[in-house]
């Protein structure tokens, strides 16, 4: 339905749950995947947080140093630098805790290439995304008095998508110079086609 042939040229940005990358392989095939970068870095502030304490300048440095890895090298530098945080600690509990970052960060090695992406010119970032469906749709559904059936939500939210999106931008621009047509969500969805 979106027109992609090749979808080998296309990125899937994602949280990293399991059945996200299981459903872009599905409709997808030989897509790339990234690691939504902010989920990423949650999970490092988290480790800093149980290893070095909450918000203490050693945690700050220890998470600056691993963003720095991930930002340049990705899984091969992050290793090392996880590595050596756990031969420096000798407490099980923090050693659990990086190795749980390092399995959580190395089932998604193939998804950290952010150096790669930032060279692009790419967002490294689902914020934009996750930004436009919050304030996009969720204000339009979640108006005073406005009651939805699921069909009809998904409707909707394909239509904002639409009128936020750029092929809709000519459309509209088209329709205001032109005699009013009936301007319906289907007649909107006809002239894409």
């Amino acid at each position: 339905r979106l027109g992609i042939e090749d979808t080998t040229t296309i990125t899937m940005l994602a949280d990293g749950a399991g059945w996200i990358w299981q459903q872009a392989a599905m409709h997808f095939p030989g897509a790339a995947g990234m690691l939504d970068v902010y989920h990423a870095l949650e999970h490092v502030a988290e480790t800093a947080k149980a290893v070095y304490g909450e918000n203490t300048a050693r945690g700050r440095r220890w998470i600056d140093s691993i963003r720095t890895a991930l930002l340049s090298g990705g899984w091969p530098i992050v290793r090392q630098r996880l590595r050596a945080a756990w031969l420096r600690t000798k407490k099980r509990s923090h050693r659990k805790t990086l190795q749980s970052l390092a399995t959580y960060l190395g089932k998604h090695r193939w998804h950290l290439d952010y150096a790669g992406r930032l060279a692009e010119g790419r967002s490294i970032g689902s914020g934009q995304v996750e930004g436009a469906c919050k304030h996009v749709i969720g204000r339009r559904l979640k108006q005073t008095g406005a009651r939805w059936r699921v069909r009809r939500v998904n409707r909707m939210a394909s239509l904002c998508c639409l009128v936020y999106s750029q092929p809709l931008g000519p459309l509209l621009d088209q329709s205001l110079t032109q005699p009013p047509k009936s301007v319906t969500a289907p007649a909107i969805m006809n002239r894409l086609q």
